[in-house]
C-alpha cells in the first residue's frame, strides 16, 4: 500500500533529507490555529480537524509497517550469532586437527549423524533458496559483513521509527489544539447568539 504525502497540505509538511531518509514529511506544530487554517485555504475547524486525523492515520500506518520490519530484522540478530559461533567452532576444530560431529537433516523430520575429520568449507544459505559453499574464513568474513549490515538497517530504521513517533505527537497535539480552537469558537458563537436575544 502507498501513501502519497504529496496530495496533503497538513501543516506545512516538508521532506526534510536531514531528518528522513525515507522521505516521511514533518509536521510542524500549529500554534495559531485560526492562521494556520487561513493558510490552508480558508478551511473550516473540522476539516482542518479532519485533515489532521487523516495525517495522523498515515503516520499510524507508517509506525506499524516499520515495527513490523524492525521485528523481522531483529529475528535475523541469533541466526548472525549463532552461525559465527559454528564458523569459529568449525575454525577451531580445523587448527587443532580435531573431527567435529554434527546431526544434518537429510529430508524434512529426518536427521542423521556424521563425523566431519577435517572442517574446511561451510555451506551458506544466501537467499533465494541459495546455498554457497565458502572456506571457513571467507564464510567468517561474510557473516561478520552482513551481521554488521544488518546493525546498521536496524540504526537507520530505530532513527525513522522515532522520527515518525515525533510526528505522531506533534499531530496529536496539533488535533488537541484545533478542536480546542473549535469548542472555542462554538461557545463564543452561541454566547453571541445568546446575547443577541
Amino acid at each position: 500500500m502507498s501513501i502519497n504525502f504529496s496530495e496533503s497540505r497538513v501543516g506545512k509538511m516538508e521532506e526534510t533529507v536531514g531528518e528522513s531518509k525515507r522521505g516521511i514529511p514533518l509536521m510542524k506544530a500549529v500554534e495559531d490555529v485560526a492562521q494556520w487554517l487561513k493558510s490552508e485555504g480558508e478551511i473550516s475547524g473540522e476539516d482542518g480537524r479532519g485533515r489532521l486525523d487523516e495525517q495522523y492515520r498515515k503516520y499510524k500506518m507508517i509506525e506499524a509497517g516499520m515495527a513490523q520490519q524492525r521485528l523481522r530484522l531483529m529475528e535475523k540478530i541469533p541466526e548472525f550469532q549463532n552461525s559465527l559461533r559454528l564458523i569459529d567452532t568449525l575454525i577451531e576444530k580445523k587448527e587443532k586437527g580435531e573431527s567435529f560431529e554434527t546431526s544434518p537433516m537429510i529430508s524434512e523430520e529426518v536427521w542423521t549423524k556424521a563425523t566431519v575429520k577435517e572442517p574446511k568449507t561451510v555451506s551458506i544459505w544466501i537467499g533465494a533458496n541459495i546455498m554457497v559453499e565458502y572456506e571457513l574464513d571467507k564464510a567468517k568474513q561474510l557473516i561478520i559483513k552482513n551481521h554488521k549490515k544488518l546493525n546498521e538497517q536496524l540504526a537507520e530504521l530505530n532513527h525513522e521509527l522515532a522520527f515518525v513517533k515525533d510526528q505522531i505527537t506533534t499531530t496529536e497535539v496539533n488535533i488537541a489544539h484545533v478542536h480546542n480552537h473549535v469548542v472555542k469558537q462554538r461557545r463564543l458563537a452561541s454566547m453571541r447568539m445568546a446575547a443577541a436575544n
